[in-house]
Parts: C-alpha cells; structure tokens; sequence
C-alpha cells in the first residue's frame, strides 16, 4: 500500500532542505519597527500550529529581541483557532486564578480569557499584566476572532525604551525606592472582594496573601491590600532591566481630573480604590507620572486589528492599552509561564 505523502511545506514542517523563511515572510512593522516584527505565510495553506510546533526556539528568540510578534494572513479565524495556536506554543498556559485579579476578567474556557470587558468609549493606559504581583506573567497572547468596525488597536510601547528615556533622577529613585500599590475592595465600586480573589474563603484568601507578599487588612466591608515590588526588573531569560509596574496606570494622578477630585472628597487619600505610591510608602509627585505617561504615548507603536491576527508579547519586556473602538471586537487572551520574582526591599 502505498502510503499519503504528507506537504511538509504545507503542515509547517520542515524538510531538512527547507529554512524557515521558506514557509514565512518576516518583516518590521511598517517597515521599520524595532518594537513589533510580523510573520506572514508565503504560500497557501500552512498549519500555523504546525508551524510554531517546529520554531518554537526562533520565536522565543525573536520575542526576546524585538518584544512583540505578529501573525498575520493564516487561515485562523474563529475561537478554535486561536485555541490551537496557544495550545502549540512552547510555554506553559496559565489560569488566570493563580494571580489576584484587579479588572474583570471572564473565562472563555481552560487557559483562555476575554482580553477586556472595559467598555468600548474607554481607552485602557499602557501597562503589563499581573506586574504588581509576587509571580511574573512572561508572556501574552492576543488573538483576534472578530476584529472590530474601528479603533480596538492594543498599542505597544517597549519597556527598555521607556527606561532609558526616562529622567536619570526619576530612574535612579524608581531603582531605588521601587513602587508601592495600595488597593481598598470595596464591594460596590470595581472588582470586590469575591472576584478579586476567584471565590476563596477568607482562610484561604489569607493564605494566598501570605503566599503572595500581599499585605492584607480588614475594615469592615472594605479590604485593604498593598504589595511593594520594585519598578524596575531584571529580566529573567535576557538579563535586560525592564520599567516593569502599574505606575502610569493606577496613579491618582491617572484620573481626570473630575474623576480624581469627586473620589477624593468620597473616599480620601487612603481609601481610593488604587493609588500608587514610592515603595517606602512616601507621596509620588504628579509632575513624575505625567513625565512617565507622555514617554509612554510618545513611543507607542499600534496596528488596526484584522480578524485572526494572532499576537504574543513578552509581558516583562513590553506593556499594552487598548483605544476605544467601534462594532463588535471579540479578542481572547492566554497567560503563559507565571515564575516567581525577586523579593525587593525599598532602599
């Protein structure tokens, strides 16, 4: 009998005469970005799960460089799709339950989660996943089901370039003070207390705390958490320092300011929902957040969404935000490889 022969060059297999531009076209953004390369099929009806499965090492690679990876123009356009996608990749998929939760979160299935249910009018500031917590998330992925009428970019800036654009003086208190986020659940206001912490008993939510270098304190109906963590990271795999934190995003200074006065007269400075402060707990100035937040918008790189665009990032390496957008956008996202991070003590 003789058997089928199976199109390597099709299935994303190699042959020991294929490279691995054979198969992909690479090329920057636009043609000439350092931040977001983009991958695109050369020929027709390649497996892009296959493909991964043997490249695995190159993309890594590739995210390590430039931060951020594009597919694009694959036959990958419904939720299955994107499923297999990340179930091919390299890296361990993650629940998102393994970390507190700030901002609503709904769970497509195992490993996979709707990108963000803030609604469509409001813009999301730049920032990386979980970066307040005691455990990094390396990597994200994003992938685009339905891509929406207009706007729903996910802008990207490179944490690197933030860093070395930065004030010396302001970088060299970062590095040393580090940050500290102050968090009161309350439960009418944002996330509470049951979603923050995925359902766990109080027991069990103090010992996730202890787990987590979380300080924890009760006030009645209010609970109060506060990690300190360093604002600048090594990275783990690259050994590169990264601006890595919700600085720019949770600041008072973040809010309109309406939004910010009205809070303030409600709840006061130590009972906002999320504030951000140096680690040694003193006051960081508002001149320093907008210096941080108009570098960020400065350097930022996006791209329309087009449906079954398929995106991982390195979560430690770079930070996104969404813009408002028009129609239906229906983008999932998966977590992969949650490792601990080194514990910090403000200097």
């Amino acid at each position: 009998m003789i058997k089928p022969q199976v199109n390597r060059r099709a299935s994303g297999q190699r042959s020991n005469e294929s490279g691995l531009k054979d198969l992909v076209k690479m090329s920057p953004l636009n043609g000439h970005s350092n931040l977001v390369m983009v991958i695109e099929p050369e020929i027709e009806g390649i497996s892009l799960p296959n493909w991964i499965r043997h490249n695995g090492d190159k993309i890594e690679a590739m995210i390590h460089k430039h931060g951020v990876v594009l597919f694009r123009g694959f036959d990958t356009k419904k939720d299955e799709d994107g499923i297999a996608i990340s179930a091919s990749l390299p890296w361990k998929k993650e629940e998102a339950s393994a970390w507190e939760n700030t901002a609503p979160r709904h769970k497509v299935r195992e490993n996979v989660y709707v990108a963000s249910t803030v609604p469509k009018t409001e813009s999301i500031f730049f920032h990386s996943d979980h970066s307040q917590s005691a455990y990094y998330a390396e990597k994200v992925s994003f992938f685009c089901a339905v891509a929406p009428e207009e706007g729903g970019e996910n802008p990207f800036v490179d944490n690197r370039i933030i860093l070395a654009q930065m004030d010396p003086e302001v970088r060299k208190t970062f590095k040393e003070k580090g940050w500290r986020l102050v968090r009161n659940i309350h439960e009418t206001l944002g996330v509470n207390f049951k979603d923050t912490f995925w359902d766990r008993s109080k027991e069990e939510v103090e010992a996730f705390c202890r787990a987590e270098d979380i300080n924890l304190e009760w006030h009645g109906n209010t609970v109060k958490t506060i990690w300190t963590r360093a604002a600048i990271v090594e990275h783990p795999i690259t050994g590169e320092e990264s601006w890595y934190n919700h600085i720019a995003f949770w600041h008072i200074a973040a809010l309109p300011n309406q939004v910010r006065e009205s809070m303030l007269s409600q709840f006061g400075p130590e009972g906002m929902p999320f504030n951000v402060l140096y680690g040694d707990g003193t006051v960081i100035p508002d001149e320093v957040i907008h210096h941080i937040r108009d570098l960020m918008v400065t350097h930022q790189e996006s791209f329309s969404w087009q449906s079954g665009d398929y995106v991982i990032a390195d979560n430690i390496l770079t930070s996104h935000g969404r813009t408002p957008y028009k129609g239906e956008r229906k983008s999932r996202i998966n977590l992969f490889n949650r490792t601990r991070r080194p514990a910090f003590k403000p200097k």
